[in-house]
């Protein structure tokens, strides 16, 4: 009941552990009668790095995704053009693992929304101590800015304008 053909069921457990962490999801579909095995993956989309290590070593990165999930090893990116987050607080976790709870990593993400939405372009997120449960975010234009991953970031807005006015 397992198989169909050496491959497993949809409903095995046995499958998120054959999954590598790029895939996000498997559907499998069988139609015995036309003898037919139907396979749909959807990839994970990346959303940004996420680097690990002390900033006098040799970080280990690897992409997330818009869930927080590492799913492939990365370079090292500097500069804006990627979402780089740079983890100061802890050891590499494995891929297909979460960077942060679920509820940190959303308001993380509104924190990357709110840069975006006030046009400020951040030359490194840092989370330099976890049990803070802050990351900082150091411009390009100058400011350091200090965002909770507690809350939402979106009421920083009006705050973000103004400090770019400047």
């Amino acid at each position: 009941e397992d198989s169909f053909l050496g491959i497993l069921s949809s409903s095995s457990p046995k499958l998120a552990e054959a999954v590598p962490p790029y895939i996000k999801t498997v559907a499998v579909r069988k139609r015995y009668r036309e003898h037919i095995l139907e396979l749909e993956i959807e990839e994970r989309d990346p959303f940004g790095i996420w680097c690990f290590g002390k900033a006098d070593t040799s970080p280990s990165c690897a992409w997330f995704d818009g869930e927080g999930v590492l799913f492939e090893q990365a370079l090292n990116a500097e500069g804006a053009l990627v979402r780089t987050v740079r983890d100061y607080s802890r050891s590499p976790i494995s891929l297909g693992q979460r960077v942060l709870p679920a509820n940190f990593f959303v308001n993380l993400r509104s924190v990357f929304d709110a840069l975006d939405l006030g046009g400020i372009h951040a030359r490194e997120v840092a989370l330099s101590d976890i049990e803070l449960q802050e990351v900082e975010v150091r411009t390009f234009e100058g400011p350091r800015i200090l965002f909770s991953i507690r809350f939402p970031a979106e009421n920083t807005l009006s705050v973000i304008k103004s400090l770019k006015e400047k």
